[in-house]
């Protein structure tokens, strides 16, 4: 039994935009409303500060959301990846892609809705890679070819 785990990359720069937005979106509208400068410079600090909360909230999304793990055993799989989970078994499993940044588990049941194991870090392409080869393998054991 193998698990691998696909994190993303903590969004730095996410944090670092939005602290920015925050700060001066506040000092506007605090420089705004105690200088009673033009309405629209205090509008001008709220749109701001709000696109600080929303780039914030996103980015710890992606910290607290943005993960992939998946178990492999001789029997099947058990994936958990952007708040799904499946669990299959290989002989389920009719055929299994790459793509740059994803491995794509295609299931007898639902082949227009594969399990997909996304990569969310580019530094972690290797894992990614070493996945696929064990689930290549798995496969070709639960179907009996061993070319």
């Amino acid at each position: 039994m193998n698990t691998y785990r696909l994190d993303a990359a903590l969004p730095v720069r996410a944090f670092g935009n939005a602290a920015v937005l925050l700060v001066v979106g506040g000092i506007l509208v605090a420089l705004a409303s105690g200088l009673q400068w033009h309405v629209a410079v205090t509008i001008i600090g709220l749109v701001v500060l709000l696109l600080g909360a929303v780039l914030l909230t996103l980015a710890l999304l992606v910290t607290f959301r943005g993960r992939a793990r998946i178990t492999i055993t001789d029997g099947g799989y058990e994936l958990n990846a952007l708040g799904r989970t499946a669990s299959r078994k290989w002989t389920d499993v009719t055929r299994a892609t790459m793509t740059e940044n994803e491995l794509r588990l295609y299931v007898r049941d639902d082949e227009e809705h594969p399990d997909r194991v996304p990569l969310l870090d580019p530094a972690r392409h290797r894992e990614l890679d070493r996945l696929a080869d064990e689930v290549t393998e798995r496969m070709r054991q639960a179907y009996g070819r061993l070319d």
